[in-house]
């Protein structure tokens, strides 16, 4: 059998490490949190909103002999700015680091 070690996080070294990062860097862990709740919340409202899409939108459309599309281009329009913003936070990111 292995012996697998644990590895043990030593909370002082994070310590010293997030004071040091807080006092020489401050706006940009501003921007790189602001950033990561956008992101998220965006990666999230575009999952929810694709059941909305569905349900709402496409299975409607889907028994009619003549369907109109204009809320669903509407709706795909409002999927595309939301997954715009995650994309726009993800080249922001790439931008800042080189």
């Amino acid at each position: 059998m292995e012996n697998k070690m644990k590895a043990k996080i030593d909370f002082n070294v994070l310590k010293r490490v997030m004071k040091y990062l807080t006092k020489n860097y401050k706006l940009r862990i501003f921007f790189v949190i602001i950033c990561l709740l956008v992101s998220t919340a965006s990666s999230v409202a575009g999952n929810l909103y694709l059941q909305t899409l569905i349900d709402d939108y496409i299975v409607p459309l889907v028994g009619t002999q003549n369907p109109v599309y204009t809320s669903l281009i509407k709706a795909i329009m409002t999927m595309i700015f939301i997954y715009g913003i995650r994309c726009s936070i993800w080249i922001f990111i790439k931008q800042a680091n080189g």
